[in-house]
């Protein structure tokens, strides 16, 4: 079967999963958008510029500003590519919500794009099982959301899912733009210099790429602000004073010891970093995918350290493969049961998101 004609039977697979997951999540981001208005978090303009998609969406319109947006945060925070990508889909327009509008649409499509991607890649990789797993993990779960709203997420997955299958030039452009779109892109550079069968020439050229995005992201936001870490002015401060950055899972844990709710919310959101941490284990010991396991594992690593716990189901996505053998270990009825509460969680985070009331 040639590589068209078997990225059209994944499609056809995974077409009414996809839809079906859409029509679930655009419940809730419907309700949530409806009562979004423009004295939300941060008093933003109201659906679609909500969360992290106004971000975007303002770096997709008018570029970087040296001085705070909002709230006294600033957009250099946020890598630049999703926005550049959100404007080129609205044509060119400079305008908020044409551009939003252009993200949101174009995010579902991405997402169904990413799934075919990473189906045919599991499927190379000679993991039938993980390839048949992927749809229930990747558009469904806490992290179902992200391919309703405008956000980052489906653009990364589709570019990394490229990157790690392609050892051609696509490869090494794929590489270049996930340096670009999200923080964790640059590791797909430590995952490339463990691809089976590869020269060690090939091998140094997908991962240079990624570092190359970086480097591009922090030399033009360090002209724009006077400092080398932008990232992290989401919080005001620098990374060590950023307050998930510095304490960690560990301290963020100790705090919300006087909050049971906040506590088992905490853990709610980091179920999938739980799973993903389990599903090390099943693909560590193929070696057909040592290098996923790599990327998976520094992946796991950032989120931890950095503490970001609201954001951890969509942080876990990048860590795709283990998250869905993570999900295989789980008994098939045991599964289903969590799979439907994950399910549920990830719809109202998408309507909370969509009445901008928090960045989940």
């Amino acid at each position: 079967m040639s590589r068209l004609h078997a990225h059209r039977a994944d499609l056809l697979a995974l077409l009414p999963l996809w839809a079906l997951s859409r029509l679930l999540y655009s419940i809730p981001i419907l309700i949530g958008a409806l009562s979004a208005t423009p004295t939300g978090m941060e008093n933003r303009p109201g659906f679609p510029l909500v969360a992290d998609a106004f971000w975007y969406a303002s770096i997709g319109a008018t570029g970087y500003h040296a001085e705070p947006l909002v709230g006294g945060l600033h957009d250099v925070a946020f890598w630049p590519l999703w926005g550049i990508v959100e404007r080129l889909l609205a044509g060119g327009s400079s305008d908020l919500d044409a551009v939003a509008w252009a993200g949101t649409i174009a995010a579902p499509l991405l997402l169904l794009a990413a799934g075919v991607t990473w189906r045919g890649l599991f499927r190379v990789r000679g993991r039938e099982d993980l390839a048949a797993l992927l749809p229930l993990v990747l558009f469904f779960g806490p992290a179902g959301y992200v391919g309703s709203l405008a956000y980052s997420e489906p653009l990364f997955l589709l570019l990394s899912g490229i990157a790690l299958r392609s050892a051609s030039a696509s490869g090494v452009i794929a590489g270049l733009i996930a340096g670009l779109t999200r923080p964790t892109g640059v590791l797909l550079g430590a995952a490339a210099l463990l691809r089976h069968g590869l020269g060690l020439r090939r091998r140094l050229l997908l991962a240079i790429a990624p570092l190359l995005g970086l480097a591009i992201y922090l030399f033009t936001a360090a002209l724009i602000t006077g400092r080398p870490d932008p990232w992290a002015l989401t919080g005001g401060g620098s990374w060590l004073e950023t307050t998930g950055q510095a304490k960690g899972v560990i301290g963020w844990f100790i705090e919300f010891l006087d909050d049971p709710l906040l506590l088992f919310a905490t853990a709610w959101w980091w179920l999938p970093i739980g799973i993903a941490t389990a599903g090390l284990t099943v693909i560590a010991r193929d070696e057909r995918l040592r290098d996923l396991a790599l990327l998976c594992a520094l992946t796991i690593g950032v989120v931890i350290i950095t503490g970001l716990w609201s954001s951890a189901p969509r942080m876990a996505l990048a860590a795709l493969p283990a998250l869905v053998a993570g999900w295989s270990l789980i008994p098939r009825r045991p599964r289903r049961l969590l799979m439907a509460m994950t399910t549920s969680g990830g719809a109202a985070a998408g309507g909370i998101a969509a009445a901008d009331l928090i960045d989940p």
